[in-house]
């Protein structure tokens, strides 16, 4: 089931379809993706899990009553009438994106794409049962430990392995209509496999291959798969060998166009990746019989990981729990913010209040917020104890010295609120560096509170106070790391602060974790801030303004607001909690002179809770519809400063009407940005893959991007609905790259309709960070936009030097992973660091400091060591960054603690294995 183009053909991750003309006819003669028999398979098991953990007495009832399975059909049933289901819905099937994502990179990544292994390709059943058995436990591990993100990763190389058996073997042409019992069952191996020296195939000279197996086989119950080369790479084995097909023993081949062995003795193939005869000589007999086979075999797989982890953890695996939303408030407890402190406790009142008028929106969700204020390196915030102890107001480092028994004792004896519990770990943890006679330690003092509570949220922030500062930038970056790793996914954080960044070099840190948690970062800086501190760039800070790039990466904004417009944020923060704000119109202008832009936009009926924002200098911005009327249009509280406006748009307002045209008039005496976001119905998912339409044979190849994309290489975006949008509630026409700097069009193309709600666009990655934009027509015919987050180019790339999927480590063992970093920039020095989301387990080393010419490329590793701590099977992805003033790229890959040998590769993977070793 790879993903191969025909005139230009994409197989898409979702699903295949065409890019030629008559892509919908081109879908039907596919047949069966992998997408498709992955996602038939997690609906099924998700429909019984459900039922078998009801959220009422009628939940079972209505399950069974649903025809057409989907993660909305499925939980609109669960939960009933009074279910409002988008977010449940979206994380649903953000957790089965994760999955078929996970199961398409298998085809589409280098490290994985060509192993015969991962495809059953090649005879590799022994090693195809290794993999079937590590990615198995490993799945089961990653959910036991919470670490579902990357169990999702193992399910989803799992399923492709296991569904390509019945696509590359001949299972189905022995006659055998259940799926083998034996895969992916730790302790039994795959039997009757063809010797190395056996012909299991004839030549075949035309397009169908049916009967090209040889009887002998089939009536025998030998076990055989075809051989593949695609160009002049030959699949490998686990050791990266190459595995040559050898005609001297008549074995059989994979087949298709891109497949150059089938020109080889036995000539043809064998495969039944779909049902369409050019791509697959099996396929018009059997392609519907294997899928059918797959799909029962995924059922099968996902059930026995259910049984070994609970219901209760595998409910978190599919995201099917409650949904526990954090919202990350980031303060700046430096003197300067004084004025600032209590307004922002005032905006979180009004929060309250509007909360409790969406309080039937928010069903089944919990709510957490969480607070981390931070100040100078060396200096602890001020904080009113009387919070916590009950007595007065006193500096941080004095309280720990002279109060820390006294609250251990506190602590003891229950009479303390339980998130203290949270609070002292930091003070144990500063109490040394605090005394007179020990120097500072060069630390961010700030702690983590997580609350359930708004009150008490209100409580903690009424507990701080400001002090100290006022001699320098401050770490905000750290503070917003520790917010990041304390926040559950796709959730909204507000930093606030009035000072320029001191910890730039985090900021690489920062930027992989914003795209791993998917958050929402807003920073508000008070007017004129980061003038009274000093400013200057770090010499490890890798671009020029950190607030502005965060933002743009996490699709927030930087807000700069006059002290008084903070309690007036609650429009802003209210839509962020009742779900994630989909942007609907984006402009930006750069220069220094003083200009009036006017700009049109539309509404359509799919969005609610619409926020009208923008920022600039010496700013005014009014928006009218076409009877006329500005302010009448938003609902207070309204911010319209000299430097920011922020509206919620009033949809009830006399005169407003779904799809009209509304005008947004800006007045800048400098560079702005104004952007419109909502809460929708109807919205789209983009991915992005370099799209290789120069191949042969007049066949395109897609290939997963391993970081930001390389500037000006072609680009293939699959536009597709999310899982709460109807494929047909809209109609797409184009797709637009906007340059997040000029807010100009890069690059406008025609959308190809692939069917189903699906489209596929080709471009080429502009020089500037872009956005992208798809334009449309609803169900009504009115205009619709979508919009989504600034993706930043680069002009430098890395690439796996060797074999990295997964990289296994026993305790106490050191390995390398090689990588190969490419400049295709201006010679430039690159600061090279290396993290991971688990790193208690694993220390690194690599070299510091890159220097690369034009055009060049460096080769260098990462020394990987295992401490020894883990249990078995414990996981992490590492994430490599290389960063100079203004360019980043990263790279990540898959590291695996290991005792057991059943996580090693079999390096003896089959002395019988009938091929030359390259």
């Amino acid at each position: 089931m790879r993903p191969l183009f025909f005139v230009a053909i994409a197989c898409s991750f979702h699903c295949c379809f065409s890019f030629v003309p008559f892509q919908n006819v081109i879908a039907q003669l596919l047949g069966e993706t992998h997408f498709s028999i992955s996602t038939n398979a997690l609906l099924t098991v998700a429909s019984d899990l459900l039922q078998a953990n009801p959220n009422d007495a009628a939940s079972t009832s209505r399950i069974k009553q649903v025809k057409n399975l989907s993660a909305k059909s499925l939980l609109k049933a669960y939960y009933g009438t009074f279910f409002s289901p988008r977010e449940a819905v979206l994380r649903f099937g953000k957790a089965i994106d994760e999955i078929t994502d996970s199961n398409k990179d298998t085809d589409t990544n280098g490290a994985t794409k060509s192993r015969a292994a991962m495809h059953f390709d090649a005879e590799a059943f022994a090693s195809g049962q290794d993999q079937l058995i590590r990615n198995r436990k490993l799945a089961e591990k990653a959910i036991l430990d919470g670490n579902y993100a990357m169990a999702r990763r193992f399910v989803g190389k799992l399923l492709h392995t296991l569904q390509d058996f019945y696509s590359h073997s001949n299972w189905v042409e022995m006659g055998m209509t259940a799926p083998n019992d034996v895969l992916a069952r730790e302790g039994m191996k795959i039997a009757n496999v063809a010797r190395p020296d056996q012909p299991t195939c004839s030549d075949c000279f035309g397009i169908i291959c049916k009967d090209n197996i040889l009887p002998e086989i089939n009536a025998n119950f030998i076990l055989t798969s075809g051989y593949s080369r695609g160009g002049a790479q030959w699949q490998v084995d686990e050791l990266g060998n190459g595995i040559v097909k050898n005609a001297a023993y008549g074995k059989c081949s994979h087949g298709g166009p891109l497949d150059i062995s089938s020109l080889i003795h036995s000539i043809g193939g064998i495969n039944k990746d779909s049902t369409w005869r050019i791509l697959s000589p099996f396929g018009s007999t059997y392609h519907y019989a294997a899928a059918n086979l797959a799909k029962l075999a995924s059922i099968k797989v996902l059930n026995e990981i259910r049984a070994a982890v609970g219901d209760k953890q595998f409910l978190k695996f599919l995201n099917l729990d409650q949904q526990l939303k954090t919202i990350a408030y980031v303060i700046d407890t430096t003197s300067s913010m004084s004025e600032e402190l209590p307004r922002i406790q005032a905006s979180i009142s009004t929060i309250r209040q509007q909360l409790l008028e969406y309080k039937a929106s928010l069903a089944g969700v919990q709510l957490q917020y969480i607070l981390v204020p931070f100040n100078d390196p060396g200096h602890a915030s001020g904080l009113r104890v009387q919070h916590l102890v009950d007595t007065a107001t006193i500096p941080l480092p004095t309280f720990i010295r002279s109060t820390h028994r006294g609250i251990v004792s506190l602590l003891a004896s229950g009479t303390v609120p339980r998130d203290v519990s949270i609070f002292l770990a930091a003070l144990n943890k500063l109490k040394d560096g605090c005394r007179p006679d020990v120097r500072p330690r060069a630390v961010d003092p700030g702690y983590i509170t997580k609350i359930y509570d708004i009150d008490s949220f209100l409580n903690g922030i009424a507990a701080l106070s400001a002090s100290g500062g006022g001699d320098c930038p401050e770490p905000s970056i750290g503070a917003l790391i520790r917010a990041l790793n304390a926040s559950q996914s796709d959730s909204p954080i507000y930093v606030f602060t009035d000072a320029s960044v001191k910890d730039g070099h985090l900021l690489s840190a920062a930027a992989s974790l914003i795209a791993e948690k998917q958050a929402t970062v807003t920073f508000i800086i008070k007017n004129g801030g980061g003038h009274k501190k000093r400013s200057t760039l770090s010499k490890r800070q890798t671009v020029s303004n950190p607030y502005s790039h965060l933002a743009s990466l996490s699709g927030g904004q930087v807000l700069k607001v006059e002290a008084v417009d903070l309690s007036k944020l609650s429009t802003l923060v209210v839509q962020s909690i009742q779900g994630s704000p989909t942007t609907i119109f984006f402009q930006s202008s750069q220069g220094n002179a003083v200009k009036t832009s006017s700009f049109t936009f539309y509404v359509d009926a799919a969005c609610s809770n619409v926020v009208i924002s923008a920022t600039g200098t010496n700013l005014r911005v009014s928006v009218t519809s076409p009877s006329g009327g500005g302010t009448k249009l938003f609902s207070d509280p309204v911010i319209n400063s000299s430097s920011t406006f922020v509206g919620g748009l009033n949809t009830a307002a006399a005169g407003f009407q779904y799809g009209m045209v509304l005008t947004i008039a800006i007045q800048s005496s400098g560079a702005f940005t104004s952007q419109v976001t909502a809460l929708t119905s109807l919205d789209y998912t983009y991915s992005l893959y370099y799209y290789d339409s120069s191949s042969t044979l007049q066949y395109g190849r897609i290939e997963t991007i391993e970081g930001y994309p390389r500037q000006g290489k072609p680009l293939a975006i699959f536009v597709q609905p999310n899982a709460y949008t109807d494929g047909s509630a809209a109609v797409l026409s184009s797709i637009t790259l906007l340059s997040d700097v000029s807010g100009l069009q890069t690059d406008s193309q025609l959308l190809n309709d692939a069917g189903n709600g699906t489209y596929i666009g080709l471009l080429a990655v502009p020089s500037q960070p872009f956005r992208i934009q798809v334009i449309g027509k609803d169900a009504s015919g009115n205009y619709l936009s979508r919009i989504g987050s600034t993706i930043r180019p680069s002009d430098i790339e890395f690439t796996l030097g060797n074999d990295s999927y997964p990289l296994m480590l026993l305790p106490g063992e050191r390995k390398n992973c090689t990588l190969l970093l490419h400049n295709y920039g201006s010679e430039d020095t690159f600061v090279v660091s290396v993290t991971a989301d688990k790193n208690a387990t694993f220390t690194f080393s690599t070299v510091r400091n890159i220097t690369i010419s034009y055009l060049e490329t460096v080769s260098f590793n990462i020394s990987v060591f295992a401490s020894g701590i883990a249990t078995d099977g414990f996981s992490t992805l590492v994430t490599v960054t290389a960063a100079s003033q203004n360019r980043m790229n990263t790279i990540k890959f898959v590291t695996v603690f290991a005792y057991d040998s059943v996580f090693h590769y079999n390096t003896e993977e089959r002395a019988t294995t009938p091929s030359l070793r390259i």
